[in-house]
């Protein structure tokens, strides 16, 4: 990462990770993202891999090009993700791909007709705003 990101981004999840109590106390919610950007290949999930070690945190990797993967199976998926864990998003900028405004689930059967899957944009910001888990991403936010 360019000049000194990572060491800024060490210490903003430090400070972070240490006002948990105050996020509690006054009931916002206790979430922290991030969007890394690049080429494949150039370190981003290496990145938060360290970064996790660091913080002696877990890593939970999503993969949004998963056929599989519906509105439920997401807010399900992030509903037992554990505590002290950060959640690494991949592939949210092939999610949405070859759909056209309005479509979302309307294509027949998985991925709306665009061969994907059937996560759609407001069901991915719905399970990310409901859940209360510490985000990190890739390629997302």
């Amino acid at each position: 990462l360019a000049g000194n990101v990572a060491e800024d981004m060490l210490k903003d999840c430090q400070r972070f990770v240490d006002a948990r109590s105050f996020f509690e106390s006054r009931g916002v919610p206790y979430r922290r993202g991030f969007l890394l950007y690049g080429p494949p290949g150039c370190g981003k999930t290496s990145f938060i891999s360290a970064l996790a070690g660091k913080l002696r945190m877990d890593v939970a990797i999503l993969s949004l090009s998963d056929r599989a993967l519906d509105d439920g199976a997401l807010m399900s998926l992030l509903a037992v993700l554990p505590s002290r864990t950060i959640l690494l998003i991949e592939d949210v900028d092939a999610a949405f791909v070859g759909r056209s405004e309005g479509e979302d689930k309307r294509g027949g059967g998985k991925g709306g007709g665009n061969g994907g899957n059937d996560v759609t944009f407001s069901g991915l910001l719905n399970a990310l705003g409901s859940c209360l888990v510490f985000h990190f991403a890739s390629c997302w936010v």
